[in-house]
């Protein structure tokens, strides 16, 4: 497991918080993690949903407009109350095995459903952007995440975050390790890697990174 900036979560029957470290971050990590708690604990509350049936239900899913930018399909949800004189944060969300594909569709998981929720929505406005991959997340993908970002109007480009579960773990680690400044904070799920690539994570290109990383010890998929 990497353990980043202090920042880790480890599951073994029950979940730790190992803070001591980020409590003593600049007042810049202080804020951004403050946003990556609340969206760590989305991700957290739905790890689970890699393993659901696929049933989406209707009146949520419209509120992720489909999109596809350079043959990548994506979902992109904008900030509740938007208003043009404010700059709004940015969470990647990038989908597990379960979500591949070109239905622009399937990449919308449990933790898709939890943020459109309009309280959280009131609570923590930003966009919400969900890409779709047919093959394990690059170099190619972030290309295409930063430009539709580069395009929306009002986003604060210090606070862009990304988190991602299964193969989206994997994912977020090796986005991360591609471009270590882009990102504010990341908050990666069962990611650590294919078998044959379990030590596929850099820890010195991301250690200025503020990550959430959580794992369990029995799991066999992604061990």
């Amino acid at each position: 497991m990497v353990n980043v900036t202090g920042i880790a979560i480890r599951c073994k029957g029950k979940i730790r918080l190992d803070l001591e470290e980020s409590m003593n971050a600049s007042s810049v990590h202080t804020r951004r993690l403050s946003d990556l708690t609340a969206l760590f604990l989305t991700v957290c509350m739905y790890a689970n949903a890699e393993g659901a049936d696929g049933k989406i239900s209707q009146n949520w899913v419209d509120l992720y407009e489909p999109h596809i930018y350079n043959e990548m399909p994506y979902r992109l949800m904008t900030p509740l109350h938007f208003d043009s004189n404010k700059r709004f944060p940015v969470i990647v969300s990038l989908h597990g095995g379960g979500g591949r594909g070109t239905d622009n569709r399937k990449q919308l998981r449990g933790w898709n459903r939890l943020l459109a929720e309009e309280q959280r929505r009131t609570d923590y406005p930003c966009y919400v952007l969900a890409p779709q991959a047919n093959r394990l997340w690059d170099g190619a993908h972030l290309k295409n995440i930063q430009d539709v970002i580069a395009a929306l109007p009002s986003v604060d480009m210090n606070r862009i975050y990304i988190l991602g579960h299964s193969m989206g773990g994997h994912g977020t680690y090796i986005i991360i390790q591609i471009d270590s400044v882009y990102f504010a904070a990341a908050a990666p799920s069962a990611g650590s890697g294919l078998p044959q690539t379990e030590e596929f994570i850099d820890a010195s290109v991301i250690k200025d990174v503020p990550i959430w990383a959580f794992h369990g010890d029995q799991d066999k998929v992604c061990p």
